[in-house]
């Protein structure tokens, strides 16, 4: 229940003390935006306006992770340089508020896109490949925007990105390990040797997708990019990879086509290649080397996959759904064998 998940008449006192307004419990309307697994969003509207509040998860949250207030910083960071980025409105650190940290920011009025088009909004085969062109031009914009200012600096060491990314993936696959899976650990000592380690000094969203996005409402013109949790800066290349890893094609195994968050399997969507070749065409980078970085994104997927089946495994989440993926991991580690014998032979 969301009385049990915030107490409005706390979050009224604050917005009455932060904004200047004059409002109790009773005169906001505040709902759970569901999807995702990640921070906790709720959309408040009162008659002042509407906003977005983003908090961490409840129960136990893991060291450094899902820190909203860093969340807060990089986004007050980005958003004087990118459009795209919401505007944050205020930011409360004291958790005795709403039990946590969080921070409010602007409301943008569109529609997300998740695994599906929504039926109001479906485009036509012809018109899907612009909402993948839309998306992917996002994408480049945000490794356009200017990392020289002070806030944007500080939100992460470029030097040295790439090697600190393949020791801490190989780290959580360790640590997460339930069986010998010998195609986890040949991608993992492939990328040791082949990822390219060259710097770059680019934002990097790391988690760009169409859920993460708002495109103006019945259309392909693409008005915000959300949640920001895992920003930072480093190689475009890797960010690229990232998302590629959520490009799900029709012929992809069903491991993959189960773990799709977006409609990039429908007639009219462009493919991998052709959307790394769009990124290169706008970007003027070499991206000769893009089924590396994608191989490390689909690593980075089976590790995730990896770290659920080991929490299931333990008794630390029920889901049955997860049961699954005793057989889905090794299958996406197969796809993953494939895709290096494609990057070598490309």
């Amino acid at each position: 229940r969301l009385d049990e998940e915030l107490d409005l008449d706390r979050l009224a006192h604050w917005l009455n003390e932060r904004l200047g307004l004059r409002l109790d419990g009773a005169g906001l309307v505040v709902s759970r935006f569901r999807g995702g697994h990640s921070n906790r969003t709720y959309g408040v509207m009162a008659n002042a306006g509407r906003w977005v509040l983003r908090l961490p998860p409840t129960g136990a949250v893991a060291q450094g992770a899902h820190d909203v207030s860093r969340e807060c910083r990089v986004l007050s960071a980005v958003a004087p340089e990118l459009p795209l980025a919401p505007r944050v409105v205020a930011t409360e650190d004291d958790s005795a508020v709403l039990g946590a940290p969080f921070y409010l920011m602007e409301h943008l009025t569109g529609t997300i896109v998740r695994k599906d088009f929504p039926k109001e909004h479906a485009p036509s085969e012809a018109e899907r490949g612009d909402y993948a062109n839309a998306l992917l031009d996002g994408l480049v914009a945000v490794h356009a925007t200017p990392t020289g200012s002070p806030a944007l600096r500080a939100i992460g060491k470029h030097e040295g990105y790439t090697q600190r990314q393949l020791e801490g993936w190989h780290e959580r696959y360790r640590h997460s390990q339930t069986r010998e899976l010998p195609k986890a650990e040949a991608a993992l000592r492939w990328l040791d040797a082949h990822l390219p380690r060259e710097d770059g000094d680019c934002l990097l969203h790391n988690d760009f997708k169409f859920d993460n996005v708002v495109f103006a409402e019945g259309s392909a013109r693409l008005i915000g990019v959300l949640d920001w949790e895992l920003a930072t800066r480093g190689h475009p290349l890797m960010d690229l990879g990232t998302f590629l890893a959520a490009w799900v094609e029709p012929s992809d195994p069903v491991p993959l086509q189960l773990m799709r968050l977006g409609p990039t399997n429908l007639p009219g969507m462009p493919t991998r290649r052709a959307l790394a070749e769009r990124y290169g065409t706008l970007t003027r980078r070499d991206v000769s080397a893009y089924r590396a970085f994608y191989v490390f994104g689909l690593m980075k997927l089976g590790v995730v996959a990896q770290q659920l089946y080991f929490r299931y495994t333990r008794g630390e989440t029920r889901d049955p759904r997860l049961a699954a993926l005793e057989y889905g991991i090794p299958a996406l580690f197969d796809f993953c064998e494939a895709q290096v014998r494609a990057a070598e032979e490309a």
